[in-house]
């Protein structure tokens, strides 16, 4: 039959192929599937290295930010430091500005009262007294060194309502100073307890100490 015609035939052509075009289709064929081996170890470590690049990359942009994050902290920090260091020394220079016009007054309104006082306790009794027309009896307490002024403004205020007051020197009353009294009331002009009412305002927002 033709067909065991032509198997046996190509078995014949394939056994005509020489030994050594043999030898070297087989050397072609593991050269090639070598080069296949190799392209493909490369192209595997070209990628390994584009995941360890990548993955070193990545590694070394989290350093910076955990980094970055730090210093962002520690200045923030350094910052409220500053902040409430110069608060800080704001309050004190403040309490010793504070301190400073404390003693200032302490020092000069005595002697400022001194030398205003008469003038000053003279115009309260002369505003004083003529609203007091009515009252039955009013006392006026005075330092002895301002008993004159008192009598100046006495004798300027109408007779009949003379009699009705009563002048009181007393040593209890500072110089510039005055009290004047009635039967519902009173006003006074008081140094010490204005200088004091001052340092209680002052000892309030911790400018004067306690022993001031």
């Amino acid at each position: 039959m033709i067909l065991f015609g032509e198997d046996f035939d190509f078995a014949d052509a394939a056994a005509s192929v020489p030994p050594h075009e043999v030898a070297a289709q087989e050397v072609a064929a593991l050269a090639a599937a070598q080069a296949e081996a190799e392209a493909a170890q490369e192209e595997m470590q070209q990628s390994a290295y584009a995941r360890g690049f990548a993955d070193g990359q990545a590694r070394a942009m989290a350093e910076r930010e955990t980094r970055a994050d730090h210093w962002t902290m520690l200045c923030a920090q350094r910052l409220r430091d500053a902040d409430a260091e110069v608060a800080e020394l704001a309050d004190a220079a403040a309490s010793s500005v504070a301190g400073l016009m404390f003693d200032v007054l302490a020092k000069l309104l005595p002697d400022f009262c001194a030398r205003h006082g008469k003038a000053e306790v003279a115009a309260l009794t002369r505003d004083i007294l003529p609203t007091l027309r009515a009252e039955p009896r009013i006392v006026v307490r005075v330092n002895p060194h301002d008993v004159a002024v008192i009598e100046d403004v006495l004798g300027q205020i109408p007779a009949d309502m003379r009699g009705n007051i009563t002048m009181t020197p007393t040593d209890s009353i500072g110089e510039g100073d005055l009290q004047l009294k009635w039967q519902d009331g009173g006003v006074s002009r008081d140094t010490r307890a204005l200088l004091g009412q001052v340092t209680d305002l002052l000892r309030q927002f911790g400018f004067v100490h306690e022993h001031a």
